[in-house]
């Protein structure tokens, strides 16, 4: 928990394991066996990715978590790609983002899971109970450029 991973460790084109930094400032090495799971978070703490990425540098984390991209920083480094780094999960009030508007969009669609989901072409593109998960939902509607959250009179 205290020790922030710093570089991936590659042999024969394999991530193999994690150089980090120890409690004490040193280097510790991690390697594993099977494989690596790089599954450090996001990036809302970090204001340089939060300007780069999704123009909000002026946005406020809702939980002071050290989310500061570091393992996404470690997997580009080896070329991975990246997809909807734009997308946030905004959960800060309008008044906390002076000149932003919040992407409310996809809270709110994610609010009620037993709506069904369709994209532009009017087809169901994702099971809505990804609602549950808020960086799915949000990557599953950022893919469509548009969507839209259809119910009846009752949900409503």
């Amino acid at each position: 928990m205290e020790t922030p991973g710093r570089e991936l460790i590659v042999k024969d084109n394999r991530v193999v394991g994690v150089k980090a930094q120890g409690t004490t400032g040193g280097t510790v090495i991690a390697e594993a066996r099977h494989g690596v799971i790089v599954a450090t978070g996001g990036f809302a703490n970090s204001p340089e990715m939060l300007k780069k990425w999704a123009d909000a540098e002026d946005a406020i984390p809702a939980a002071p978590l050290k989310k500061t991209g570091d393992g996404i920083n470690m997997v580009m480094a080896l070329g991975a790609a990246v997809e909807t780094m734009d997308t946030l999960q905004w959960v800060c009030s309008m008044d906390a983002l002076p000149g932003k508007r919040p992407n409310l969009e996809i809270g709110a669609i994610g609010v009620e899971p037993r709506n069904v989901w369709v994209n532009g072409f009017g087809k169901r593109f994702a099971n809505e109970y990804v609602a549950f998960d808020f960086p799915y939902a949000g990557n599953a509607v950022r893919r469509q450029k548009v969507a839209w959250a259809i119910f009846d009179e009752n949900l409503k």
